[in-house]
């Protein structure tokens, strides 16, 4: 049994922060498995008002955009006055560990992955962005954080965005006079840099940012400090995608260049028209461009490195170090080690004993 909190059950700790903590959670007394995300703020700032509002705000907003591709909120309360909500749990990565994966696998992400995950999240991005009242009015919601950690992908392929923490509302942008920075610098927008008007297009430039890496695998605009990452992105010298992926069509490369055009005029005029022309592209190149296609996608980075890893720390585990330097038997290293990275699962050593068998199969393991 995991920690009691309301009718809550936490059975386990995702993530921790400096104002709160997110658990995987369940309905108290529930049999089933944990199917939701409990986000709640550390006890010693229940009192911290600012915080509070952030949390109302991020449930409200929320709340209000039904879209299979934003994370719902189930419920926002209080346990004795510490803070939480309630939000459905999705079993699998965020886009920036994903990547991580496929950086270390060194993997490209599948065109027709790339366009499937940009389009669902400008999909979630076009729901907000044209949200409205109660009485029919439009909200003006601009998320302001879209990054690779706030989308998350399931196992069955299905795009998520989370994290309307810092959104805002048009009339509440015009009542803030607050002149900090709101989200990740190296996916804010120029405007949002350079203290301009900052409306949904923001929000789209940010999208493109991770466009880009996902084409890429490299941080679009990164630099050793803040500062000067948010001088990277004032200046907004953007290069194509196609310099760094040359199978990228052109048709891609100047679709992710004019999300990322410095001025918001130049871009998509919404990001429904964005998730549309990434559907034509993908259609035009006739590129799997599915859930299923982003399932696979994950699946192999996921669940074939994992077992690799285990496997190889079983037979680093199984064979001893030697106690003397390994000389000799090159052409038959060379030979076990091919075998191996041709993706051979099992390799005998056949041979009288005391030949050595045991230390070359060492070797092998350790090369």
């Amino acid at each position: 049994m995991g920690e009691a909190f309301g009718k809550w059950e936490l059975v386990r700790r995702l993530a921790a922060g400096g104002m709160g903590e997110v658990f995987l959670a369940r309905p108290k007394g529930s049999d089933a498995d944990a199917a939701f995300v409990l986000k709640r703020v550390l006890p010693h700032l229940k009192t911290d008002q600012e915080l509070r509002t952030l949390f109302l705000q991020e449930a409200g907003l929320a709340a209000r955009l039904v879209h299979p591709h934003v994370a719902r909120i189930h419920e926002l309360g209080d346990v004795d006055g510490q803070w939480f909500l309630v939000m459905e749990y999705v079993d699998g990565k965020d886009v920036d560990r994903a990547l991580g994966l496929a950086r270390e696998k060194q993997l490209p992400v599948p065109l027709g992955v790339v366009t499937r995950l940009i389009a669902d999240a400008a999909g979630a991005l076009d729901a907000a962005h044209t949200a409205t009242d109660p009485q029919g009015r439009k909200l003006g919601i601009v998320h302001g954080d879209v990054s690779p950690t706030n989308l998350l992908v399931s196992t069955a392929g299905k795009l998520k965005l989370i994290d309307f923490g810092i959104a805002r509302t048009k009339q509440q942008a015009l009542a803030d006079d607050s002149k900090a920075l709101r989200g990740k610098y190296p996916y804010l927008a120029p405007e949002q840099v350079n203290d301009e008007d900052t409306d949904a297009r923001a929000d789209q430039f940010s999208l493109g940012a991770v466009a880009w890496e996902l084409l890429t695998q490299r941080r679009l605009f990164e630099a050793e400090s803040d500062v000067e990452t948010l001088d990277l992105v004032a200046e907004c010298t953007v290069a194509p995608p196609r310099r760094f992926r040359p199978e990228v069509p052109e048709a891609l490369d100047k679709l992710v260049l004019r999300m990322l055009a410095r001025e918001p005029g130049k871009r998509f005029a919404s990001c429904a028209e964005v998730a549309q022309a990434l559907e034509e592209v993908s259609l035009a190149n006739g590129w799997p461009s599915t859930h299923e296609a982003v399932a696979a996608w994950l699946s192999t980075l996921v669940a074939a490195p994992l077992e690799s890893t285990r496997r190889a720390k079983a037979l680093s585990r199984a064979v001893a170090e030697p106690s003397a330097p390994f000389v000799g038997r090159a052409k038959e290293l060379a030979e076990l080690v091919a075998l191996v990275h041709s993706g051979a699962q099992v390799v005998t050593l056949v041979g009288p004993s005391g030949r050595g068998g045991s230390r070359l199969a060492s070797q092998a393991v350790r090369r």
